[in-house]
């Protein structure tokens, strides 16, 4: 599975700093990685987990899509990537189910959340208070989807 986040281009493509995961600044990408994806479905909604891939591979710079891999953006250009990890590790949760709510800090000086940016380490004081629950609300996802397999 790949994974792509709007880093930024002004005034050239951004990068994602892996260093804040981890990386050494010589690196170009570091495995491993617990990536969460969140979203808004409008202006007015929260901001949701909609998703996560355990155990990626985050990537410093954009990366061209693999020649197989038929990442095409509706322009019919290749979709690059910053993010990859394999299909057992991924998951999407449905439309219907998403509830985990992460605070964004517009609006709130000081209180921390996610910014402007659409990358967040999760590196302020909310990181710290929010983190755990995120990951026992991720663990009780994959609770239930492994009872759903052995059931079958």
């Amino acid at each position: 599975m790949y994974g792509f986040v709007e880093a930024g281009w002004k005034p050239k493509p951004k990068c994602i700093n892996i260093t804040k995961l981890g990386a050494r600044r010589s690196e170009q990408s570091i495995s491993g990685i617990l990536v969460i994806w969140v979203a808004k479905q409008s202006d007015q909604r929260p901001t949701l987990v909609v998703g996560w891939y355990k155990d990626a591979k985050v990537y410093r710079e954009r990366q061209e899509p693999p020649v197989d891999s038929n990442r095409k953006q509706p322009n019919g250009e290749g979709a690059s990537y910053f993010v990859e990890a394999d299909k057992k590790n991924c998951l999407l949760i449905p439309s219907n189910k998403r509830d985990f709510e992460i605070l964004r800090a517009s609006g709130r000086k000081g209180a921390g959340g996610i910014g402007r940016s659409n990358i967040w380490h999760a590196d302020d004081s909310y990181g710290a208070q929010i983190k755990p629950k995120v990951l026992e609300y991720i663990a009780e996802w994959e609770r239930q989807r492994q009872l759903a397999v052995r059931l079958g």
